[in-house]
């Protein structure tokens, strides 16, 4: 069984993976402006306004000044300037994160990650880098971290610098539906607006929408528009952006002029038995230049970002059958046989055969499967495509203590043959007494 527990990042943040270069919107009018200015100008070499990094001339590249401005509490505009100190020329990505006020490590905790900026800086030069990206996040406060890191002839990256500012008090669109982006879209074109559900064959069908979109080259751009739906696994609900692929409708293709915007009729019908499985299914809407993303919105609102904390902890992604429930007492009788209840649900949409333990361990046991003080199961059964099975677990005398509840799900990989597929633990502590 595979009981890894997904530790948080430590030290320093890594780059995102979707390396992602983008375009500039306007700033409006009516700005409010936060200024976080890092030393003087970085005009000469050498630059005393990186002495806030005092081995900058070793790292190479250092932040000599950043100024973020809030528009309409929704769009921030950075202004930042990079000097490089070292004697060669360097490869330098920069890109930003928000997250909730007062995280210790925001780059942990982002809730939106803007575009890389990724360029040369030849030996003492600077460089001005400029973001205007508009953002979908609950009225809140936010802080903002700049990362900076040298790319090596390798390709290996190193941290040397960052810069954190902040609270910044942000708002949410005034309309929904609110088109969330985990990562700031990365162009030649974007999403503007996302209707509602459209009807198709008689009744409002979320895979069927209108979206507009806005071309912000100079020449004619090629598109590829779709919606499709995930659902966020039970643990993982502050995580919106981890949702588990279930179905991608047809996409639309079309070419949107220089400079234009375009609306699009994008529409499909899925399978119902997915939808009246999984009540609370996102649905996203991506566009695609090239083969690659060109922009990524989720279709939500303020209730995106409301999260039951405490229920469930998830070590990792489940396979094709995940646990969407665990269900026991906090206190049980030692004297007593005990019943826990656990929801399965069959991701795909082929039918699947399982096998579900449910074992009771010490807290933060390596090895529940293995340190376990009670067992329940194996139970083996078949899921449907789409459905989800409520399972009832019994545990006899249970020993006196405090102890974990966890259940893992295995699926039939091929004849025979299981393999790994999910694992779910209880928050709460179980008390026998």
């Amino acid at each position: 069984m595979d009981n890894s527990r997904g530790n948080e990042l430590q030290g320093y943040p890594s780059a995102p993976k979707r390396q992602i270069g983008g375009y500039r919107s306007s700033i409006g009018a009516s700005l409010i402006v936060l200024s976080f200015i890092i030393g003087p100008a970085c005009d000469t070499i050498p630059m005393q306004s990186c002495s806030q990094n005092p081995g900058s001339a070793e790292l190479g590249l250092c932040i000599a000044s950043m100024t973020t401005t809030i528009s309409n509490a929704q769009q921030i505009g950075l202004d930042v300037v990079i000097g490089n100190r070292s004697n060669t020329s360097e490869v330098g990505k920069a890109w930003w994160v928000l997250a909730p006020a007062g995280s210790k490590a925001p780059w942990d905790a982002a809730l939106f990650i803007s575009k890389i900026d990724q360029r040369i800086y030849l030996a003492g030069a600077t460089a001005d880098l400029i973001w205007n990206t508009p953002v979908a996040l609950p009225d809140a406060l936010y802080d903002l971290a700049l990362i900076i890191h040298v790319v090596g002839q390798d390709g290996n990256e190193r941290h040397v610098d960052l810069r954190e500012s902040g609270p910044i008090r942000l708002q949410g669109p005034p309309a929904t539906p609110w088109l969330i982006r985990r990562e700031e879209g990365a162009g030649p074109v974007v999403i503007e607006s996302v209707s509602g559900p459209q009807p198709e064959s008689g009744h409002a069908d979320p895979f069927s929408r209108t979206v507009t979109v806005r071309n912000v080259e100079r020449q004619l751009v090629g598109v590829s528009v779709r919606v499709s739906a995930t659902t966020v696994p039970v643990g993982w609900e502050d995580h919106w952006w981890n949702g588990i692929a279930l179905y991608s409708a047809h996409s639309t293709r079309s070419v949107v002029r220089a400079s234009e915007s375009q609306e699009l009729r994008v529409g499909d019908t899925a399978a119902s038995p997915m939808l009246e499985s999984f009540p609370n299914v996102q649905f996203w809407v991506s566009v695609v230049v090239d083969g690659k993303t060109s922009d990524d919105v989720l279709i939500g609102g303020p209730d995106t970002f409301t999260v039951r904390r405490g229920v469930y902890f998830r070590p990792a992604a489940p396979g094709p059958v995940a646990l969407t429930g665990l269900a026991a007492p906090s206190t049980w009788r030692h004297k007593a046989d005990q019943t826990f209840t656990t929801m399965v649900t069959n991701m795909t949409g082929s039918s699947q055969m399982v096998q579900l333990w449910g074992y009771l361990a010490p807290p933060n046991a390596p090895r529940p499967w293995a340190d376990a003080s009670l067992q329940s199961g194996p139970i083996q059964f078949t899921l449907s495509a789409w459905t989800t099975k409520t399972i009832s677990m019994r545990v006899t005398r249970p020993p006196i203590g405090i102890w974990e509840l966890s259940a893992w799900v295995h699926y039939e990989a091929k004849s025979a043959t299981f393999a790994h597929s999910d694992a779910l633990f209880l928050a709460k502590p179980i008390t026998v007494g």
